[in-house]
């Protein structure tokens, strides 16, 4: 297959969310313990997302190589309700297809 045969992706929306319990109680208490502990599970996941995903492809003279580079380019969104409007504390991860990688 050549390169126009492949369908190009922009980014990929990764969504962590707590319980609607915990959102509850974030909402009614002001617990910020639980809420850090959403914001610590996205970015420890996200750290093992970008060990395993962040790769680039480089010309070299042996032709084209898959490089680890380790770097992703991330956008996080804290989100404190739902679409309804109902207490539902979650965090968007919008992982574009871009990365920054040494030149060679």
């Amino acid at each position: 297959p050549t390169h126009s045969d492949y369908k190009s992706i922009a980014a990929i929306d990764l969504c962590f969310n707590l319980p609607k319990s915990a959102s509850l109680l974030i909402g009614i208490k002001g617990s910020r313990p639980l809420l850090n502990t959403l914001i610590t599970a996205a970015k420890e996941t996200l750290d093992r997302v970008e060990i395993a995903a962040a790769k680039t492809r480089i010309r070299t003279a042996r032709g084209r190589e898959i490089i680890q580079t380790d770097n992703l380019v991330i956008a996080n969104f804290l989100h404190a309700t739902s679409r309804a409007n109902d207490p539902h504390y979650h965090i968007h991860s919008l992982v574009l297809n871009l990365d920054f990688g040494q030149k060679k």
